[in-house]
């Protein structure tokens, strides 16, 4: 073979090629790729065939005859076939996308991406090698490319498909009616109605409106006039409005009932008529005759005042624009009986009149007089059917009838009332006027005739602890109550005197804890305490009352927000600080912990070292906690390193771990300056730790300890490497070895373990001077 033309072709095949060279008379076989074809041998020189499907690529062309087979490599190279668009239908449709398309052309084969305006289009189909059906992306306006990518390249159409905002239609709205009151739900139905801004009714904004679908809108309708309104639905693509598709009716009103239900038939019953649509209501009628007073209170209720009537059940009815609702039997008219009374209180009084009482019975409604031997009474207050309060005009002593007169007859109780030569007790004044809700505020009443005085009472409620002090003034203490003003009363045999509005409960006035610092005090007391909070004393700058636990503290100063205290003394252990104020009392729990610090005789690690120890008796007496203050140093042997070591190395590694990059330099008995503390600490801090904390919390530890341990924490603090153990700090709390606890010693311990001075640098209990009970109270608060 020497040629092969054309040398290309699509890998679909059915190329014509013709195929040159010698001896190819008599071929039994022609294949392209090592596929077989059908060919026809033209001459010695000439095979002509057709090429068969194949991959894309170069191939090999064989040719087969009875004197063997020639081969030319890469001969023919099959291609993929670039795609090509003719035409896409339609041309148009909507921003949203979904549009249903077409594309015409050729060369469609397996496309792996086809798109409108550079976006995905979805649902893609490939029909056949021409033909290809998919749906639009969403898009903007405007007209857009359309491209199909195959294997063979891109075919791209500019301008193949237009996107267009499509018109609001509405078809429906339901429902079709609804109250003039605003408030309907309605569904509108139509099409193209994403994105709606806008939907009216009557031309008035409704509210709630939700864009359900593309064919659906809910929405809230507004309040408007009676009538068929227009109802419009406004997108980006216009407004669509149906006429006449919704129509305003004014609700016909309900009722639902009638409180109270009976009255007299003499009228004059208020009365409240609850039920719907009552907005604009023009008349109410209980039995066809107009009520009085008719006030529309909302929609749903209506006051008025019954007319006079007949007696039995009678029906209720409310008229507005929409209709007229009734209710039958929905008042019912009674006989008016005649009035009765039961008692009279107080039963006595002076001569000169005067005495607030108290007429209990029946049938009291509408009540035209109240007399006293025939002799009105002033003040008159009809408070219920059942009760009427008066007071009585001057008489003279004897015991008297009372009468109460209603339209429907007149009640008497011959000697109801006793006039005496006694005076009745008056109220001038309460001292204070204000007190808290929770009571226990001793007040003085102040007024005249208070002998005798059996009860006082403040909001109805009695009053404990009751002293008539003398005929003008008795103490007593408030009882609990609500927040407001109450009346006070004193009743005495002459009769009750009243003051209203005499003593107010102040239901904001409770004070509160937010903070107790310091949290730990010595067991001596004498720790100054400052508490913080709220309401400690009211106008008149009243001093609290300070508690810890059941024991006062002494009260040092204090304003509305900040009490001083000294705590008292108490045994070791955690309690709560109470505070009693004006405005009552707050306890915050377990606020504040009593310690011991450490005790001892000196000769074993945690006990106290004696008056005259010497620096090492303040190492072993628990840290130097109890030791002499000023106590000096001396040099030390192994044995008392070892001794120490439990205690006072192992408290001084982890004091110094929980500042470790701090450069603290210590010096030993020489005055010899040693390298800075963090240089050692660190390999030794974990395993001392544990024997530390057995040291804070049990105060003891064994004197024996491992060898090795002990070689090591003597070598650790040998800060100097001159073969002798350094006790440094550790004397007593003497940390810049000057023979005594100075604020600049505490200055130091502070900062190292991360602490804040309290009442003065160093001074943790409050007492005003440092000394080594400050120091126990630092390390008491060690992690």
């Amino acid at each position: 073979i020497t040629l092969v033309t054309p040398a290309t072709g699509p890998t679909s095949g059915g190329t014509a090629i013709t195929i040159s060279g010698t001896n190819l008379t008599g071929a039994t076989s022609v294949e392209i790729g090592d596929v077989a074809t059908d060919f026809d041998v033209v001459s010695g020189s000439s095979i002509t065939a057709f090429t068969p499907v194949g991959s894309a690529g170069s191939k090999n062309v064989k040719v087969t005859t009875a004197g063997g087979t020639a081969t030319k490599a890469s001969a023919f190279t099959y291609v993929v076939p670039a795609p090509t668009i003719t035409s896409v239908s339609p041309t148009s449709g909507s921003t949203l996308g979904g549009t249903a398309f077409s594309i015409f052309g050729t060369n469609f084969t397996d496309p792996s991406s086809v798109k409108v305006g550079g976006v995905e289009a979805t649902n893609v189909i490939v029909q056949s090698e021409t033909f290809i059906t998919a749906k639009t992306p969403a898009g903007t306006v405007g007209s857009k490319a359309i491209s199909v990518t195959t294997e063979g390249g891109t075919a791209t159409k500019t301008g193949a498909f237009t996107y267009v905002v499509l018109e609001p239609t509405i078809s429906s709205v339901s429902p079709s009616s609804g109250s003039t009151l605003g408030g309907t739900e309605i569904t509108i139905t139509g099409t193209n109605l994403t994105g709606a801004t806008s939907v009216t009714i009557g031309g008035t904004e409704a509210t709630n409106v939700a864009v359900v679908s593309a064919t659906s809108i809910t929405a809230i309708t507004p309040a408007g006039t009676t009538g068929a309104k227009s109802v419009a639905v406004t997108t980006a693509g216009g407004t669509a409005t149906k006429a006449s598709a919704f129509t305003y009716v004014v609700p016909a009103p309900t009722i639902t009932s009638v409180s109270p239900n009976s009255g007299p038939t003499s009228g004059g019953t208020a009365i409240t008529i609850s039920g719907t649509n009552f907005t604009g209501a023009t008349s109410v009628t209980v039995d066809g005759l107009a009520a009085t007073n008719v006030v529309v209170v909302s929609a749903t209720s209506i006051t008025a005042t019954t007319p006079a009537g007949t007696a039995g059940a009678k029906s209720v009815a409310v008229t507005t624009a929409g209709g007229t609702a009734t209710k039958v039997s929905a008042f019912t008219y009674v006989a008016a009986a005649v009035p009765t009374i039961s008692s009279v209180s107080p039963s006595s009084g002076p001569t000169s009149g005067g005495t607030a009482i108290t007429i209990s019975g029946t049938n009291f409604t509408g009540a035209t007089s109240v007399t006293v031997n025939n002799v009105a009474a002033t003040s008159v207050v009809v408070v219920s059917a059942t009760s009427i309060t008066a007071v009585t005009p001057p008489g003279t002593v004897g015991s008297r009838v009372i009468s109460v007169t209603t339209p429907s007859g007149t009640g008497n109780k011959s000697g109801a009332f006793s006039y005496n030569n006694s005076s009745v007790p008056t109220i001038t004044v309460v001292s204070p006027n204000v007190g808290p809700t929770t009571g226990n505020t001793a007040i003085t009443i102040t007024g005249t005739n208070l002998t005798g005085a059996s009860s006082v009472t403040v909001g109805g409620a009695a009053a404990a602890s009751v002293v008539v002090v003398s005929a003008t003034s008795i103490t007593a203490i408030t009882p609990a109550g609500t927040a407001g003003a109450k009346e006070v009363k004193v009743i005495t045999p002459a009769g009750t005197a009243s003051l209203t509005s005499a003593f107010t409960y102040d239901g904001s006035s409770i004070p509160t804890i937010t903070l107790v610092s310091p949290i730990t005090g010595k067991s001596s007391g004498g720790t100054k305490v400052t508490i913080t909070g709220t309401k400690f004393t009211n106008s008149n700058n009243d001093p609290p009352e300070i508690k810890f636990d059941s024991i006062n503290g002494f009260l040092i100063n204090f304003t509305a927000t900040t009490i001083n205290v000294s705590a008292p003394a108490h045994s070791s252990g955690i309690v709560n600080v109470t505070v009693i104020a004006f405005g009552g009392q707050v306890v915050k729990s377990n606020a504040f912990t009593y310690t011991n610090g450490f005790t001892g005789d000196g000769t074993t690690p945690g006990e106290d070292g004696n008056s005259s120890g010497s620096a090492h008796d303040g190492i072993v007496a628990g840290n130097g906690g109890n030791g002499n203050d000023t106590s000096t140093g001396h040099s030390t042997t192994a044995a008392e390193s070892e001794a120490a070591a439990p205690m006072g190395v192992e408290l001084y590694l982890q004091t110094v771990a929980l500042h470790a990059d701090a450069h603290v330099v210590c010096h030993d008995a020489a005055d010899a300056t040693n390298e800075i503390a963090s240089d050692f600490v660190g390999p030794l801090v974990s395993e001392q730790v544990s024997e530390s904390n057995n040291a804070l919390l049990d105060t003891s530890v064994a004197l024996s300890v491992d060898a090795n341990a002990v070689a090591e924490i003597s070598a650790a603090i040998d800060l100097d490497h001159n073969g002798v153990a350094d006790i440094c700090q550790l004397r007593g709390g003497d940390l810049d070895l000057d023979g005594a606890i100075t604020q600049r010693d505490m200055s130091i311990l502070l900062n190292m373990i991360g602490l804040e001075p309290v009442f003065g640098i160093g001074d943790m209990d409050g007492n005003g001077v440092l000394d080594a009970a400050d120091l126990g109270m630092i390390l008491n608060q060690l992690p």
